[in-house]
């Protein structure tokens, strides 16, 4: 039997070329799959779970840079007790262009009259009209008014038109 379907594979010219063919074609598109993930994992890394301010006041766990983001979503993380007054800062959602789609406030969930670290929570919707990149900003809330007191943290994000 298998002398027979190796005669008539290997007899036939053009199914064998076809076959050769198929299975480079094959082997070339698992090659570029593969090879267009690993870009994408350098792009937008897996690992980046918590972003962290350049001065240590503030860590953002959820949501990772370039996350994509559907409405309704919530932020958290945790931040120095200075970032708050009153137990809350503002967040913004900016689009592309910087403009405001959102704003919301950051809730302090435990004693924010410290300087350590503060776990926070802030729900946020929002709508687009079309999937977009955004940004979101963690602001330090300032009373005083004073720039020298002014701090923000932004991560970027893609805004979910679904």
């Amino acid at each position: 039997m298998y002398d027979y379907l190796y005669r008539e594979i290997f007899s036939n010219r053009w199914l064998v070329w076809f076959l050769v063919v198929s299975a480079c074609v094959a082997v070339g598109l698992l090659w570029y799959i593969r090879h267009s993930f690993i870009e994408m994992e350098n792009l937008f890394p897996a690992n980046n779970l918590v972003s962290i301010h350049r001065e240590n006041s503030i860590r953002v766990r959820v949501p990772g840079a370039h996350q994509i983001l559907k409405s309704p979503f919530t932020a958290l993380g945790e931040a120095r007790g200075v970032w708050f007054f009153e137990g809350d800062f503002p967040v913004k959602v900016l689009d592309e262009e910087g403009n405001l789609i959102k704003m919301a406030i950051a809730k302090a969930q435990g004693d924010w009259m410290t300087e350590d670290f503060v776990p926070f929570l802030v729900r946020i919707d929002f709508n687009v009209e079309k999937t977009t990149y955004g940004t979101l900003v963690f602001q330090k809330d300032n009373p005083s008014g004073l720039p020298q007191n002014d701090f923000e943290f932004a991560v970027p994000i893609v805004l979910s038109a679904e």
